[in-house]
Parts: structure tokens; sequence; C-alpha cells
């Protein structure tokens, strides 16, 4: 892997603010590096889960030789350092046949594991095979969906809280509405287009959001204003 004579590769991240500068908030001016085993590292795929932490995905060699690249990954918080309660340190790697490895995608699953694909070699060092190779790992459990505060703009019910994903649906006594997430805070406000009309003026319902991977909000009592 490596080209240049005592020179090693580390996993790299940097982030950039809207206007292109780097993000001073996270890791040291915007920029982040990991090193696994003193040996080349490479990273390849780069995930941001919905709680705002960063699973980077690729290869760490373990020794100078070839045949001792794995699957590596490192999972940082928001502001680039090391998750340490995701593998050792915040760093996981994995061997499948001994030789050498690489991961090149990563994505996160609803229930909050990790799934990264890339390739395996095996067989003898004359015969070596490369096949398609996956794991996935135990992530963070999501968080469910809160519920804050719920207005009625004309026939507009709108919820706003926490932890909303895509395809989330409002419950409304129980009753699924007809349901959009927000164009700008898509993840912290909901609207159901039609459900207000329901909703009489001084009467009390019980409202519930519940995201496409099941988990369901505490029930919100919203009592509508009357008049």
């Amino acid at each position: 892997m490596n080209e240049l004579k005592n020179v090693t590769y580390d996993f790299a991240l940097a982030r950039y603010n809207p206007d292109g500068s780097l993000d001073a908030g996270f890791g040291i001016g915007g920029k982040v590096t990991t090193d696994f085993f003193g040996e080349d590292d490479v990273a390849e795929a780069v995930v941001i889960q919905p709680d705002g932490k960063i699973v980077a995905a690729g290869s760490a060699a373990r020794t100078s030789a070839l045949e001792s690249i794995d699957f590596a990954l490192a999972r940082y918080n928001s502001n680039g350092s090391l998750d340490t309660s995701f593998g050792s340190g915040g760093k996981v790697t994995t061997d499948f046949f001994g030789r050498l490895d690489g991961a090149s995608s990563c994505a996160i699953q609803p229930n909050g594991n990790i799934v990264v694909g890339g390739f395996t070699s095996h067989g003898g060092s004359d015969q070596s095979t490369e096949d398609f190779a996956l794991a996935r790992y135990i992530g963070d459990s999501p968080a469910p969906p809160v519920i804050q505060d719920a207005t009625i703009q004309g026939k507009q019910l709108i919820v706003t809280g926490l932890n909303y994903d895509t395809g989330a649906k409002i419950l409304v006594d129980g009753e699924k509405q007809k349901t959009a997430n927000d164009d700008l805070n898509p993840s912290s406000i909901l609207i159901a287009r039609k459900a207000g009309k329901f909703i009489g003026p001084g009467q009390t319902v019980s409202i519930q959001v519940q995201n496409a991977d099941g988990l369901v909000s505490d029930p919100f009592s919203f009592k509508r204003t009357p008049g």
C-alpha cells in the first residue's frame, strides 16, 4: 500500500462550513487523522448517523506485508473526537481469511447497525481469489421520537420535537395522519396536512409520532385553543 519509504497513511477527515472554509469546531482546525496499527490506513467511505456521529470505513494494515490488511472502521463524535463507546477506543478491524481485505462502502440500517461492503482475498499466494465481502456491526439503537409542542395552522397540525425520520407519521388518538417532513427541518418538524380540521376548538387529543423504524413517541396531550 505504501509507495513512499518511511511514510505511513492514516484515515483523514475534514469538515467544511457552507462557504468552503474549514470548520474549526471539528477536530483540530477542521481536520482529524486516525492511526490503527502504525502502518497504512485508508478511509474509503463516510456516513453520518442520525445522532450526528460519523462512521468512516476503509482498510488498515496490521504489518507492512500486503497480506495483513483488514476492514477498518472508526466512529467519531460530531466534534471529531473518537467515540470510545465503539469498538476499542472508537476503532474496529475485521479480518476474513488472513490476507488482503478492503472496505469501500458503508451504510447505517434503521436499527442503528452498520453494514460495510468491500472485498476479501483468499487462497495461496500464486492462486489468490478476490470475493465480495460484507460485515455487519452492532451500532447504537436509534433514539425514539420526542414531541415537544404542537400547533394548528388552518387545517395543518404541526408537531415539533426531536428524532423524526423520513416517513414518520403523526398519530392523533392512535389514527395515522397523512404526514410530511418539513423541508427545512425534517428531523424536528412534521406536518399533518388535514388533521387540524378534525380537532375541534377546545378539544383535547393524544398525539404521537411513529418513525419508519417503528419507534413511537410518548403520548403528548394537545388541547386546541377555543375560538
